[in-house]
């Protein structure tokens, strides 16, 4: 029997890894192929010997102290949660100082390069400080190409971020022979996984969550690793002088893509679309994706801000970008989709019944201008395609299609900031002379 359980394990190292012989494998066929009688603990002890004394020896590390502020390591890791309602694989960026142990957690709903980017900005605003030099494992988002040993081809975007902070990139090895090359970061991802996200944290948002295990981490600094006389706090005071300062002026951690407007009046990006000002239709715009926001930039100016969607087919539309239609297209406002759900207040709906659709259309012309917060009503409503908007210009030009108020009174009314929204809508109207005039 001994005879045979060698031989079909000698064997077996010629075959692929899962696809050899378990111990208990070996059991069933010696019981119907050999009439083995014994029980299947006797051959998994005999099976487990068998392979510590025939197996690989054990691997033998050196004992490594790494300077105060020279090395950290980097990685990513993934742990579930519920983000506004939603369970979700939450992913890791994790980053820590070799020297000190101090480690830094950030949670995003991807890896893309724009998350890479802004977690190490967090890391590094944490630490107060950048490292000398950082070593990843072959992330997409560093490395373009694997090249002959440790030499890579890096992603042109983190070729930039990189030399913006000065620091120096390492890499490990490829395969399973770089496993053990950055221990340290996949012991804190492991680390983090376990002690601040057990229970499942239940969070309204990915701002909400972060915020939670910045607290985590703070508190986790008073910790006295093992092995260690000391807490990560007490030697991370003595490595946060001799990190490379931060940069001036922070990198813009977003991703750039150049996108024509459609003839609609939209940009579209990763298969979602998302609005601008009807001016910018048919011209050449740049798109910078960040985590949670989309930017829309013409020339050297955002136009357009809107949340970014991450599903497929999405719009984020805002009513504010249309208004200029709806001088020459009164219809557009009660069945154009960005206005479907748009909730004004109720001196608007009362402007509408008394004066009609083109009062209420002039006036909301002038709502870029001056916004809806002259009169204390609060911010300007939203819609269901609606995203988040900049700040109204009060220099911005009027579009061509507006059409001035009636009479010197109304636009003084309007740029004193009092009749915008008033409390009694009936005072609102009596400022427009047209407010009778039926449409």
């Amino acid at each position: 029997m001994i005879s045979w359980i060698d031989g079909v394990l000698e064997a077996d190292r010629a075959f692929p890894r899962k696809q050899r012989h378990t111990a208990h494998r070996i059991w069933r066929r010696l019981r119907d192929e050999q009439g083995f009688v014994g029980g299947a603990s006797t051959v998994r002890e005999y099976v487990h010997e068998w392979k510590k004394f025939h197996g690989p020896s054990p691997a033998v590390f050196v004992p490594i102290d790494h300077p105060p502020g020279r090395d950290a390591e980097v990685d990513w890791g993934e742990a579930q949660a519920v983000v506004a309602g939603v369970p979700m694989a939450a992913q890791l960026f994790v980053g820590r100082l070799s020297s000190s142990g101090k480690a830094f957690v950030m949670a995003f709903p991807h890896q893309r390069q724009e998350a890479f980017f802004t977690g190490h900005a967090g890391a590094f605003a944490f630490w107060g400080g950048v490292p000398h030099r950082l070593r990843y494992d072959n992330l997409k988002a560093a490395v373009l190409r694997v090249l002959t040993g440790r030499k890579r081809q890096e992603q042109q975007a983190f070729i930039a971020f990189r030399s913006h902070h000065l620091y120096e990139a390492s890499f490990c090895t490829a395969g399973v022979r770089g496993a053990h090359e950055k221990g340290g970061v996949e012991g804190a991802v492991g680390y983090a996984r376990r002690n601040f996200f057990v229970p499942i944290p239940v969070v309204d948002s990915f701002e909400h969550l972060n915020a939670l295990l910045l607290g985590r981490l703070i508190a986790d600094g008073g910790r006295i690793p093992a092995g260690k006389s000391e807490s990560i706090d007490a030697a991370f005071d003595r490595e946060r002088p001799l990190l490379l300062p931060l940069p001036h002026h922070p990198y813009d951690c977003c991703r750039r893509i150049e996108a024509r407007v459609s003839s609609s009046s939209l940009v579209t990006f990763e298969g979602n679309r998302y609005s601008v000002p009807v001016r910018f239709a048919f011209r050449i715009v740049s798109v910078k994706a960040y985590v949670h926001e989309v930017h829309i930039v013409a020339g050297d100016a955002v136009v357009a801000r809107h949340p970014r969607r991450y599903g497929h087919g999405e719009e984020s539309l805002d009513p504010l970008h249309y208004l200029p239609i709806l001088a020459r297209s009164p219809g557009a406002f009660e069945f154009g989709k960005p206005f479907q759900g748009w909730t004004l207040p109720p001196a608007f709906d009362r402007l509408r019944v008394l004066a009609g659709p083109r009062a209420l259309i002039r006036v909301l012309q002038e709502v870029p201008s001056h916004g809806l917060d002259a009169g204390g009503a609060g911010s300007l409503p939203t819609g269901p395609h609606s995203g988040r908007r900049p700040p109204p210009s009060r220099s911005a030009p009027s579009s061509n299609a507006t059409r001035p108020l009636r009479s010197s009174r109304s636009r003084r009314a309007l740029h004193s900031g009092r009749s915008l929204l008033p409390l009694q809508p009936t005072s609102f109207l009596r400022r427009f002379p047209w407010r009778r005039t039926s449409c």
